[in-house]
C-alpha cells in the first residue's frame, strides 16, 4: 500500500499528465456515493475465501475525469462513441474502515483509496464502453492481528464495462454508469503469500454540461445559479465565464512607503487586476479556503482585506522592528505574486536592537542604528569612565583574612584594604600614570590616514590589579561611524589587541607592554593583502603629548610591533584613581627627594673637602721634593758623585767583565759575499780598544756583528764571548750590560738632550733607584761629556733663533743615552764622526775615563787626532773587510817599522796606517808582521770565572723583580715622551680638532633641524654615512704613528730599551685618545645637536661610542698598512683605495639583502657596515617616518619598514658595538704582528718562538779543544754549555732571579 507522501506523488504526476493532453473538452465526472458501491473478497494462500465480515459493502466517493478530443460531444451517444480517455485520481472508500474475515481471521482495511491514469477506451459504441486501466492502491493499510501491512502500491488490472447516460436528475448533464468493475491486487506481505483482495461493484458519476462550454482551463461542474452548471477555473490566474482571460498576479505599489517602527499600519497595495483576482471565488484546489491571501516579508498576515476597486485592495499590517522593509507576496490558489521592490513599506530605524552586538559597556539605541554607552560611561567605544559609579565595578571583593594567615598574607590583605577604604574616583583629562592609577582609558580619532579610508577610533584601557606593579592593556580600532560600528560584529568585529606584562611611568604619559595578541577581525582580509607574512606579537608603546592649546587633548602614538606603522590618533583620557594612594606617594616622592638632595649635598660637601685636603698634602710633598733636589744640587751632587765620576755607587755591584774575545768572526750579506773575513781580537776592560780603517773596511759591520745587530739578510759566523760565555748572534739586548752607540744618532728632535738621556736612565736602571739618583747620574753624565750647556734646548729647535743643537752635540747626546746606564761593554761605532779635534779628544778621554772603572770600551774611529788617537789602548786595523794588523798603540809604530814601512817622524801614526791601506804589499806586509797575533788561536780562551752568564747577573743586580713592573716602567717612559712630542708638536693634534670643529658646525647647518619625512630619512642616512667617511678618512692621519719614528723605534729596539709591546701600547693609545676619541666626541657634541638628532643621553651615547670605535678602526688599520711600506705616499694611496672599498660595504650605496654570498662576506668584513647599521637604527629605532611623495596623504611608516629593506634591525646595536670593538682589536694584532714580522728582518725569525721551553745544560762547563782550552762552535745558540740566554731581551725584561729560561713571550702577553 502507498503512504502519504507517495499519494501526493502520484496526484502530481496525474496532473503532469492530464496537462499534457492537448484535449478541447474536460469533464469533471463526482461519483454518487449513494449509488456507487464496492464489494470486497478475495483469497487468502489460495484456499481461505476472503469476504465481509459485518455492515454494508463500502461506498466509493470522488471524481472521475473525462477528456475528448475535438470539442465535447452533445448526446450520451455520441460521448459513447468517441475517442475519450478516463482517469480517476483519487477514489476513497467510505466508510474508510472496511472488515473482512477469512475463516477465523479478521482483516481491517483502514484508508483505502484508488486512482488511475489517462485510459483510452478498448471498446466504444452505442451499446457502451469498455476500459482496462491498471488501477494502484494509492493509500490503504490491512491489519491482520497484531500485525500491520501497507497496501500502498499495490497494482491491479482491472476492467470497467459501462455507457454514458443521460442524467437522471433531469439537468440536462451526462452520467457515466459502470455497472461491472472486477479488479484483483495481489497480496505478497511477510509470512502471507498466494492471496489476492478482489474488487467488484458498480459506480454512477455524473456531470452537467456547461453552456457556453468551458475552456481549457476549466471544469464544468455542478453549483451553478439555481443548481445549473458553471465553468470552474482550474488553472491559477485565469478568469471569465468560460476560464480563457488570463490575469497574472503583479504588485506594483504600496502606499504608504515609510511607517515608524512599533505602530501598525494600514497599506494599500496595487497592481493589476488585483481587486478582480481578490474578488473572485477560489480555484477548485482550495475550495473552502480563503479567496486571497497577502503575506508580509517579516512572515507576517496582512489582516483585514479589502478590495478597493478592480486594480487595488487594503490590508493591516501589524507593528514592525526598526528598520525593517516589509514587502508583501499575494497568494491565490496556486498562483503567487512574488515580493516585489516596487511594494515595500520602510520602517523608520535601523534594526531590531536586541539583534544588535554591542560592547562593553553599551547598550543598543531603541530605533537599533548604534550602541550608546551605559549609564556611567563615555567615550568612542564607551570605555572611559563618566561618573566615579563606573569606578566601582573594578575593586576587587576582597575577602576577610583568617586568623591563621602569615604576617605576608595580612600586608597584602592590608594593601588590598586600603584600596577597599577609599572609593576609586573618575578623573577626566590627566594623561600621566599616578600609583594609584587603577584604570586609563584613551578614547581616540586616529588620524593621518590614507584616502580611501574611513574614519576610526581608537579605544585604548590599561588596568592593574590594585597594588600590583604590572598592567594589561586592551586596543580597539573601530569604524568611527556608528552605524558602520554597529555592524562590525557581522563583519569579523574589530581590530583588537590585548597586552600583558604593562609597566607604566609614574609621573609620565608614557607606557610599555611585552607581549600583544592581535585578532584583526573586520580587517584581516585588507591587512593580510598588504602584509601576507604578518606575524601576530611583539611589544606596544604608549607615548601621549598634551596639547598646547587643549590641554584635555593629547596626541598619543601607539607603537605596535605588529603594524608597519604608528597609530597616531587625538585621544581624551579618563582615569579610575584612588586619591588617597595617589597623594600618599606624591608625598612619599617629595619626602624621598628632600632626602635623596641632602644627601648628595653631604657627599658632594665631603668630595670638595677630600679634594682640597689631597691638593695641600700633593702641593706639600711636591714642594718638599723640589726643596730636597735643590739641596741636593751643587756640592751634594759633587758628593754623591765623589766616588765614581760617571755611575752612582750602587751600579758597582754589578758581576765584572774581564774581557770581550772575538774570534774569527765573519759576516756574510744576502747574495753571499763576505764583507768581514776572520776578524779576531780581544778587548779587556780598563782598556779603549779600537778599530780603524778607510771607509768601506769593514769596521761598522764588524762592530753590528759584535753587538748583535745584523743587517737585513747578513749572517755571522765565529764566536764573541763575554768571559768566556757565549752571546747569541742577536745580542744582549741589554744596555746595562753591552751598550752600543750606533753612526746614526737616531733621536726624538722634539726633546732635549737631558730629557733624552733622562729616557735612557727610566729605562735602563735600576728600578728601585730614586728619581733624585738618577737625575744625579744624567747630569754628571751630560756634564762629562760636555753637553750641561746645551742640556735644555731642543735637539730639533729653530735654526733661526740659534736653538738648534748641532750634529756632532747629536752625536754627544747618543753616547749620553748609552753611557747613563754605565755598560760594563760599551761599543761605539765612530763616536768622534761630525766632532772638532777638541771635542773628539774630550770624547775619547771620556771614554778612556769610563774604561779606567774596569769597562770595555770597543769603539770605531776615522782619522783621529795624534793625541787622541794616543788616548786608545789598542788598535785594529781593517782593510777590505780583514783585519791587517792589531796591537798596542805604543807599538804599532815599531810594528810598521819592522814592516818596512815606518812612519815619519812627527806624522800622524793614524794616518800612516790608514795611508798604508793603499798599498797592497804593504798590507801584506803587515799582516805577515801580525799574523800571530790575528790568528784566531791567538786569542785568549780563558774559561768563564763564574757559572752563568754576566748578564743574567745584571739583571738580577738591577731590581728589575717582574715582568710588570719593568713594563710599567716603560709605558711611563714612552707615555712621557710621547705628551712631550704631542705638547711641542701639536699641529697633527690641532688639526684634527679644527677640522672636526669645522665639519662639524658646518654640516650640523647643512642637516640642521632635521624631520621625520622622507626627505629628512634620505638625511639622516647621508649624515650617517658622511659621519663614518669623515672618521674613516681621518685615520688616515695614524700612519705617521710608525713611520714616522719606524727607524728610532727599531735602534731602541735593538738597543734594548723597551719590548714591542709596550712600544705598541704606548703609541696606539695616545693615538685613539688625542687623535681618534677627542675628535668624535668634540665632533658629536657639536654635530649632534645642530642636526636636531634625538635628545635621549642613551643615544647620544651609543652615537659616540659607534664614532669613537669607527674611528680607531680606521686608524689601526691604517696604521697596520704604514708597517708595510717605507713610504707614507705609497702607504696612504693603499689604505685610501682599501677605504673605499671597505666604505662602498657599508650598506648605504649597497643594499645588503640585494647582494650575491661573495659581496655579503665582502660586508662582514667591513667595520663601515657595522658602524652604518649603529649610527642609522640608533636614529631610526622606534620613529615613525612620514612617507610624503607627491600626490599622496602623508602616511606615517614605521622606520623598521625602511630599516628591514636596508637589511637592518635595531636590535642589533649591541652586536655592531660589540663586532667595532672587536675590529679594533683584530687590526691592532694585525698592527702588532706586522710589527713583528718587520722586525725579524733584523734578528733571526727563530727568536719569535724563543718561548718555547728549552732543554737546560746539566753542566755550565765549557767544551775543551785538542789542547783542553775550551772552545766554541762559532754559533752561540748551541754554545756547549747550552746555557739559556735571554735572547728576547730586545722585546722584554726577565724578572726571573736566576735569570735562566725565563719565558718572553708569556710576559709579552
Amino acid at each position: 500500500m502507498m503512504r502519504p507522501h507517495a499519494l501526493l506523488s502520484s496526484l502530481a504526476l496525474v496532473a503532469v499528465a492530464g496537462e499534457g493532453v492537448r484535449a478541447a473538452c474536460t469533464l469533471e465526472l463526482k461519483l454518487v456515493p449513494d449509488q456507487s458501491v464496492l464489494k470486497l473478497g478475495g483469497v487468502l494462500s489460495k484456499v481461505v475465501d476472503i469476504h465481509l465480515d459485518e455492515g454494508d459493502p463500502p461506498r466509493v466517493d470522488g471524481t472521475i475525469v473525462v477528456s475528448a478530443e475535438g470539442g465535447c460531444p452533445s448526446t450520451p451517444e455520441e460521448w459513447n462513441s468517441a475517442d475519450v480517455q478516463i482517469s480517476a485520481n483519487n477514489l476513497t472508500l467510505v466508510p474508510p474502515d472496511v472488515k473482512l474475515k477469512a475463516a477465523v481471521v479478521k482483516i481491517l482495511l483502514t484508508g483505502s483509496s484508488l486512482a488511475f491514469g489517462p485510459t483510452r477506451m478498448s471498446q466504444r459504441g452505442p451499446d457502451g464502453i469498455r476500459i482496462s486501466p491498471d488501477v494502484t492502491l494509492a493509500s490503504g493499510e490491512a491489519h491482520i492481528g497484531s500485525k500491520v501491512f501497507d497496501l500502498a502500491g499495490s497494482h491491479a488490472h482491472a476492467d470497467l464495462n459501462g455507457s454514458f447516460v443521460p442524467d437522471a436528475t433531469g439537468n440536462g448533464g451526462i452520467e457515466l454508469e459502470i455497472t461491472d468493475i472486477f479488479a484483483s491486487f495481489p497480496v505478497e506481505a511477510g509470512s502471507i503469500k498466494d492471496s489476492a483482495v478482489t474488487v467488484t461493484g458498480s459506480v454512477i458519476a455524473r456531470q452537467p454540461i456547461c453552456d457556453p462550454p468551458c475552456g481549457r482551463h476549466g471544469t464544468c461542474t455542478l453549483g451553478g445559479p439555481l443548481g445549473g452548471s458553471v465553468c470552474k477555473c482550474t488553472k491559477c490566474n485565469f478568469v471569465g465565464p468560460t476560464c480563457e482571460t488570463y490575469a497574472p498576479l503583479r504588485l506594483s505599489s504600496a502606499e504608504p512607503g515609510a511607517a515608524e517602527y512599533g505602530e501598525e499600519v494600514r497599506v494599500t497595495i496595487t497592481g493589476r487586476q488585483l481587486g478582480t483576482l481578490a474578488s473572485m471565488p477560489p480555484p477548485s484546489s482550495i475550495e473552502g479556503g480563503p479567496p486571497f491571501t497577502v503575506r508580509t516579508s517579516t512572515g507576517d498576515n496582512c489582516t483585514g482585506l479589502v478590495v478597493i476597486d478592480e486594480s487595488s485592495i487594503a490590508c493591516t499590517i501589524p507593528a514592525q522592528q526598526p528598520g525593517a522593509e516589509v514587502r508583501f507576496e499575494v497568494e491565490r490558489g496556486c498562483a503567487t505574486a512574488p515580493f516585489s521592490p516596487g511594494a515595500v513599506v520602510h520602517v523608520s530605524g535601523c534594526g531590531d536592537p536586541s539583534n544588535l552586538v554591542c560592547g562593553l559597556n553599551q547598550v543598543a539605541t531603541p530605533d537599533g542604528c548604534a550602541c550608546g554607552c551605559a549609564d556611567g560611561w563615555s567615550g568612542k567605544l564607551c570605555t572611559a569612565c563618566a561618573a566615579d559609579r563606573a569606578c566601582a565595578a573594578l575593586l576587587p571583593n576582597s575577602a576577610p583574612t583568617s586568623d591563621g594567615d602569615s604576617d605576608g598574607d595580612s600586608t597584602s590583605s592590608e594593601a588590598s584594604q586600603d584600596w577597599d577604604d577609599e572609593p576609586l574616583q573618575c578623573l577626566l583629562g590627566d594623561f600621566v600614570f599616578h600609583q594609584g592609577t587603577l584604570s586609563k582609558a584613551l578614547s581616540c580619532d586616529l588620524q593621518q590616514l590614507p584616502d580611501g579610508i574611513a574614519p576610526l577610533v581608537i579605544s585604548l584601557v590599561c588596568s592593574r590589579e590594585p597594588g600590583a606593579a604590572l598592567g594589561t592593556c586592551h586596543l580597539i580600532v573601530a569604524p568611527e561611524d556608528d552605524e558602520d560600528r554597529a555592524n562590525v560584529g557581522a563583519e569579523g568585529g574589530p581590530l583588537e589587541c590585548t597586552a600583558v606584562g604593562c609597566v607604566f611611568t609614574e609621573h609620565e604619559s608614557h607606557g610599555a607592554c611585552e607581549d600583544v595578541s592581535c585578532s584583526l577581525g573586520m580587517y584581516e582580509d585588507a591587512i593580510r593583502a598588504v602584509m601576507p607574512d604578518l606575524v601576530i606579537g611583539g611589544t606596544v608603546d604608549l607615548t601621549c603629548e598634551v596639547l598646547e592649546e587643549d590641554e584635555s587633548l593629547a596626541r598619543c602614538f601607539v607603537d605596535l610591533d605588529i603594524l608597519p606603522v604608528d597609530l597616531i590618533a587625538q585621544c581624551r583620557t579618563s582615569d579610575c584613581v584612588n586619591t588617597a594612594q595617589m597623594s600618599a606617594a606624591e608625598a612619599e616622592g617629595m619626602r624621598v627627594g628632600v632626602v635623596v638632595a641632602a644627601l648628595c649635598g653631604v657627599c658632594l660637601a665631603m668630595a670638595l673637602l677630600a679634594a682640597a685636603a689631597y691638593l695641600f698634602v700633593r702641593n706639600s710633598r711636591m714642594s718638599a721634593s723640589a726643596d730636597e733636589y735643590s739641596a741636593r744640587t751643587g756640592a751634594a751632587l759633587a758628593r754623591e758623585s765623589a766616588a765614581h765620576t760617571i755611575l752612582p755607587d750602587d751600579l758597582n755591584a754589578m758581576p765584572r767583565v774581564g774581557t770581550l774575545v772575538f774570534r774569527d768572526v765573519r759576516v756574510s750579506v744576502a747574495s753571499g759575499r763576505e764583507v768581514v773575513c776572520g776578524a779576531s781580537g780581544c778587548a779587556r776592560a780598563g782598556e779603549v780598544y779600537g778599530v780603524i780603517g778607510a771607509s768601506g773596511s769593514g769596521k761598522t759591520t764588524l762592530l753590528d756583528a759584535i753587538a748583535g745587530v745584523m743587517a737585513p739578510g747578513a749572517s755571522r759566523a765565529g764566536d764573541v764571548l763575554i768571559d768566556g760565555h757565549a752571546i747569541p748572534k742577536h745580542g744582549v739586548r741589554l744596555p746595562a750590560l753591552v751598550g752600543y752607540v750606533r753612526q746614526e744618532d737616531n733621536l726624538s728632535m722634539t726633546l732635549t738632550p737631558r730629557e733624552c738621556v733622562s729616557f735612557a736612565a727610566a729605562l735602563t736602571l735600576p728600578l728601585e733607584s730614586s728619581a733624585a739618583t738618577k737625575l744625579a747620574v744624567v747630569d754628571a753624565t751630560l756634564a762629562s761629556l760636555g753637553l750641561a750647556h746645551i742640556a735644555n734646548t731642543r735637539l730639533g729647535g729653530s735654526a733661526a733663533a740659534l736653538q738648534r743643537v748641532s750634529g756632532g752635540e747629536r752625536r754627544r747626546v747618543a753616547i749620553a743615552m748609552s753611557m747613563v746606564s754605565s755598560p760594563r761593554v760599551l761599543l761605539l761605532d765612530e763616536p768622534t764622526s761630525g766632532l772638532d779635534s777638541s771635542s773628539a779628544h774630550r770624547l775619547v778621554s771620556t771614554l778612556r775615563m769610563l774604561a779606567a772603572q774596569d769597562r770595555v770600551v770597543m769603539l770605531s774611529i776615522h782619522q783621529p787626532a795624534q793625541r787622541t788617537f794616543e788616548l786608545l789602548h789598542s788598535a785594529l786595523l781593517m782593510h777590505a773587510g780583514a783585519p791587517v794588523c792589531v796591537g798596542p798603540i805604543d807599538e804599532l809604530r815599531a810594528l810598521c817599522a819592522s814592516a818596512r814601512s815606518p812612519c815619519p817622524e812627527g806624522f800622524n801614526l793614524a794616518d800612516h796606517l790608514l795611508d798604508l791601506t793603499g798599498d797592497e804589499r804593504a798590507v801584506d806586509r803587515l799582516r805577515e808582521a801580525c799574523a800571530s797575533v790575528l790568528a784566531p788561536e791567538s786569542q785568549p780562551s780563558l774559561p768563564p770565572h763564574v757559572s752563568e752568564p754576566p748578564w743574567v747577573s745584571v739583571r738580577r743586580e738591577r731590581g728589575w723583580k717582574g715582568s710588570a713592573l719593568q713594563l710599567g716602567a716603560e709605558l711611563r717612559a714612552l707615555y712621557w715622551r710621547i705628551a712631550i712630542n704631542v705638547l711641542r708638536h701639536p699641529a697633527l693634534l690641532r688639526l684634527h680638532l679644527v677640522v672636526v670643529v669645522t665639519l662639524g658646525v658646518a654640516v650640523g647647518m647643512v642637516f640642521h633641524g632635521v624631520g621625520n619625512n622622507l626627505a629628512s630619512f634620505q638625511n639622516r642616512s647621508g649624515a650617517c654615512f658622511f659621519v663614518l667617511a669623515l672618521f674613516g678618512f681621518s685615520g688616515l692621519s695614524a700612519m705617521e704613528v710608525f713611520i714616522s719614528e719606524q727607524e728610532l723605534m727599531l735602534r731602541e729596539l735593538q738597543a734594548g730599551y723597551y719590548r714591542l709591546s709596550a712600544f705598541f701600547a704606548a703609541k696606539i693609545s695616545v693615538d685613539a685618545l688625542l687623535l681618534r676619541a677627542l675628535p668624535a666626541v668634540l665632533f658629536s657634541m657639536l654635530f649632534y645637536p645642530m642636526m636636531g638628532l634625538r635628545p635621549e643621553m642613551a643615544r647620544f651615547g651609543t652615537f659616540v661610542s659607534a664614532c669613537v670605535l669607527v674611528n680607531m678602526a680606521s686608524g689601526l688599520l691604517c696604521a697596520a698598512i704604514s708597517v708595510l711600506f717605507d713610504s707614507l705616499g705609497a702607504a696612504n694611496l693603499a689604505a685610501t683605495i682599501l677605504m673605499l672599498l671597505l666604505l662602498l660595504m657599508n650598506g648605504a650605496l649597497v643594499n645588503l639583502r640585494e647582494v650575491g654570498a661573495t659581496l655579503q662576506t665582502m660586508q662582514s668584513l667591513s667595520f663601515f657596515r657595522y658602524g652604518f647599521e649603529a649610527l642609522l637604527t640608533n636614529e631610526l629605532e622606534k620613529t615613525v617616518v612620514m612617507v610624503d611623495a607627491p600626490g599622496i596623504v602623508p602616511i606615517p611608516v614605521k622606520s623598521h619598514v625602511f630599516l628591514e629593506v636596508l637589511g637592518m634591525d635595531a636590535a642589533h646595536i649591541p652586536r655592531d658595538m660589540r663586532v667595532l670593538i672587536l675590529f679594533c682589536f683584530a687590526h691592532a694584532a694585525l698592527a702588532v704582528a706586522l710589527l713583528y714580522a718587520k722586525a725579524s728582518t733584523w734578528r733571526p725569525r727563530w727568536v719569535y718562538w724563543s718561548w718555547l721551553p728549552k732543554r737546560r745544560a746539566t753542566s755550565p762547563t765549557p767544551a775543551t779543544g785538542k789542547a783542553g782550552e775550551p772552545t766554541t762552535n762559532g754559533d752561540a745558540d748551541t754554545h756547549a754549555t747550552d746555557a739559556p740566554v735571554p735572547d728576547t731581551t730586545h722585546l722584554f725584561k726577565s724578572g726571573d732571579a736566576n735569570g735562566a729560561g725565563s719565558s718572553g713571550a708569556s710576559e709579552l702577553l
